[in-house]
């Protein structure tokens, strides 16, 4: 919010009111620096999605589904937002791999959630990847309400003890913490000097077609606006 601060002298002499902003210690003239970084989005990824919905396979066990967990912890929704993501039980990260690869439209509302690629195997498949084996890894491209673009990068693996595949109640889901690769978590500036020549990059590389809308990655058959 903006603060109101008396005693600064105006050109009679006299005192007027400051109407800079002061936002997180930030004072601009027009306090963008602060509201943007009070009222952008913030996409990152940290967790597992397990569930499943009591289907069996051909062994008579419970098939799960298991996704990446990407959250928008920002007050406003994202825009133009463009993600690639996978799910591997080989335990091993290929980030290069994953940028050549296609690029899907989303949208991620205010402190909102979605899923990512999706894995699906029983317990017992499970169980064999406790320790890490499995992985994940995604990037992600999307604009804030400001218009500036933001890239991150995400790789974690699940870790989770004794779990009761066969026990479990249909459709509620499991939230799987990970743990963190020893590279490719980043935003931003953290993910190299080329971070915003890769982010244009991958915003080049957006399905274009009748009704895209680029500002909300919503179908509309709005016409892009630049």
């Amino acid at each position: 919010m903006a603060r109101l601060r008396d005693g600064v002298p105006d050109a009679r002499g006299g005192r007027r009111r400051d109407y800079r902003c002061h936002i997180h210690g930030v004072a601009s003239g027009d306090g963008r620096p602060g509201l943007a970084g009070q009222h952008r989005a913030y996409v990152h990824s940290t967790n597992f999605r397990f569930v499943h919905y009591g289907a069996k396979n051909e062994n008579g066990r419970t098939q799960w589904t298991v996704s990446p967990v990407i959250d928008n912890t920002g007050n406003t929704g994202t825009r133009e937002m463009l993600m690639s993501s996978i799910i591997s039980a080989t335990g091993e990260a290929d980030l290069d791999a994953l940028e050549k690869a296609d690029f899907a439209p989303a949208l991620i509302l205010p402190k909102s959630e979605m899923t990512g690629a999706v894995a699906s195997m029983d317990g017992l498949a499970l169980d064999l990847l406790r320790g890490g084996g499995l992985i994940t890894m995604g990037i992600i491209k999307y604009a804030d309400i400001f218009g500036d673009l933001h890239l991150v990068e995400f790789c974690h693996r699940a870790q989770f003890g004794a779990i009761d595949w066969e026990g479990a109640p249909a459709g509620q889901p499991l939230r799987i913490r990970g743990l963190a690769c020893e590279a490719h978590n980043c935003e931003d500036n953290e993910c190299g000097a080329d971070w915003h020549a890769r982010a244009t990059a991958v915003a080049s590389r957006r399905p274009e077609g009748p009704g895209v809308r680029r500002e909300a990655g919503i179908d509309t058959g709005t016409a892009p606006r630049r």
